[in-house]
């Protein structure tokens, strides 16, 4: 059996991670979104900012505006694949 190439091995243990990271934060956001839980995760961004609320709602929006592109990259990326009859590797 041949050695597994290191640099793909590499590879395919970061994409994990930063899969499993993308769906963690998408999982606090979505369970902060609702009125007092927003408040808190916004107060807690703010006291480790400087007590700045507007910098702290600044930093939400852009953290909902990368999940909204990861998940549209995927999209496209699934897309382009069934357009393109490529069977994915997953495993």
């Amino acid at each position: 059996m041949a050695d597994k190439n290191p640099i793909e091995e590499a590879l395919k243990r970061r994409d994990q991670a930063d899969f499993q990271a993308f769906m963690k934060l998408r999982e606090l956001m979505n369970v902060t979104d609702y009125s007092p839980g927003r408040e808190k995760l916004l107060k807690i961004i703010a006291e480790y900012n400087g007590n700045d609320i507007e910098d702290a709602k600044e930093f939400i929006k852009e953290i909902e505006e990368a999940l909204e592109e990861r998940e549209e990259a995927n999209e496209a990326f699934m897309q382009a694949i069934k357009d393109n009859a490529i069977k994915p590797n997953v495993g």
